[in-house]
């Protein structure tokens, strides 16, 4: 690294899907304060657009 450089993070995912939740129990664990995951996937596609934790 030079010095005028800035320093790279490189952030590596790993996912397994489980099983989809509904919406009412998305909602259920919300209320209750437990953490899901919401994948966002595109049709087709077999990486997800988007993977994020709700807590």
């Amino acid at each position: 690294m030079g010095g005028d450089q800035e320093p790279v993070t490189v952030v590596e995912v790993a996912y397994a899907p489980w099983r989809p939740l509904t919406a009412g129990a998305a909602r259920e664990r919300d209320a209750a304060g437990l953490p899901y995951v919401v994948v966002q996937r595109i049709p087709g596609r077999e990486a997800p657009l988007e993977v994020r934790l709700a807590s």
